[in-house]
């Protein structure tokens, strides 16, 4: 977590072989949960009637717009140190034209005065979820109080930001009980 990166991720989701990205999006798929409900969310700014709520219905239909100067924000705070797996964005360059966000960075931390940059991303022509993986140091996850997605700047030099969803995932741990596999 200590390096500054930025790489560019195409559509389909690759490139994504960083520190902190080693667990297959196929993989991830399988063995998470979206763990969204259990955070508190804030955004830096928003228009009137396209605030936090319509990032968290993860529909395409709907977004937060930012509103005022760059960089804009969305941070997410857990009660709790919390594990977490991967995040998704969901962004279309098509609909949103220069208020897609095109370089952000993903930072966590136990709190707002000392978030740590696990990542800055160039999305390119993003039109769809763009999910990136988390692991620790240690190869495990990344277990964070908090995670912000803080957008740098916006296709075609855009000022306001649009963002249609994000999704926050756990992994799901799976326990065996030897003692039924015998049933």
């Amino acid at each position: 977590m200590s390096a500054r990166r930025r790489r560019h991720v195409g559509d389909d989701g690759g490139d994504v072989d960083e520190p902190h990205s080693r667990m297959s999006r196929a993989e991830s798929k399988c063995h998470e949960r979206e763990i969204g409900s259990e955070c508190v969310w804030t955004v830096s700014s928003c228009k009137q009637g396209l605030g936090v709520a319509n990032i968290k219905d993860q529909s395409a239909e709907t977004y937060w717009q930012s509103d005022g100067q760059q960089p804009h924000s969305v941070t997410l705070e857990f009660n709790k140190k919390t594990t977490i797996s991967s995040l998704s964005i969901l962004a279309n360059v098509e609909t949103d034209e220069s208020y897609t966000p095109n370089l952000i960075s993903i930072k966590c931390g136990t709190d707002l005065q000392d978030l740590q940059e696990l990542m800055q991303v160039e999305l390119g022509e993003i039109k769809d979820w763009r999910t990136f993986q988390f692991t620790g140091r240690d190869g495990g996850y990344l277990r964070t109080y908090v995670i912000q997605i803080t957008v740098h700047s916006n296709h075609m030099n855009g000022r306001d930001t649009h963002l249609r969803g994000i999704r926050i995932n756990s992994p799901v741990e799976h326990r065996s009980f030897a003692m039924f596999d015998r049933l």
